[in-house]
């Protein structure tokens, strides 16, 4: 019985030495010394735009690498994105961003609308993972693309087109 008491005095005696002494967050914490920086203007303005210009319940497709900030600070919804866990059914996802991107099936782009309610693309400079040969020259051409925000920033031009499908009042 002692013994049980001197082991149980030893551990609290010898907890706080468990402890690091001090903590630095730039030491220990990856994401610290990133997430004290301010936001480039290229992720703040347009997500900015999104967060008071767009419906919250808005859903965006395009550009997958963009879509993690547009999740995190522009407060909406995206089909799908390269940064965050696939959905279920992520293979039927990638074939209406396709037909968006690549003026496909009018079935599968009413889907988008109907099941989704994908209402907007979101496109930069960058050429995009899924599709590195749409240009935002090319998106500009599609009919049912009209942009809404477009800015050029010394890192990246960003552009957001609301979708319009057919049926849609103009």
């Amino acid at each position: 019985r002692l013994r049980g008491v001197a082991a149980a005095l030893s551990l609290i005696l010898l907890l706080p030495s468990l402890l690091p002494a001090w903590w630095d967050p730039g030491e220990m914490d990856q994401y610290f010394v990133a997430a004290r920086k301010p936001l480039p203007d290229w992720i703040a303005e347009p997500t900015r735009f999104i967060r008071t210009r767009t419906p919250p319940e808005a859903v965006f497709a395009g550009d997958r690498n963009y879509a993690r900030w547009i999740a995190a600070y522009g407060a909406r919804r995206v089909l799908i994105s390269n940064s965050l866990n696939l959905p279920n059914d992520h293979p039927r996802r990638m074939e209406i961003e396709s037909a968006l991107l690549r003026d496909g099936p009018k079935s599968l782009m009413a889907e988008g609308r109907d099941r989704y309610s994908i209402q907007f693309v979101v496109a930069t400079s960058y050429p995009m993972y899924q599709a590195p040969d749409i240009t935002l020259e090319q998106l500009a051409t599609r009919p049912y693309l009209e942009p809404v925000y477009d800015r050029q920033f010394p890192e990246a031009r960003v552009v957001i087109f609301r979708i319009r499908y057919e049926g849609d009042r103009p």
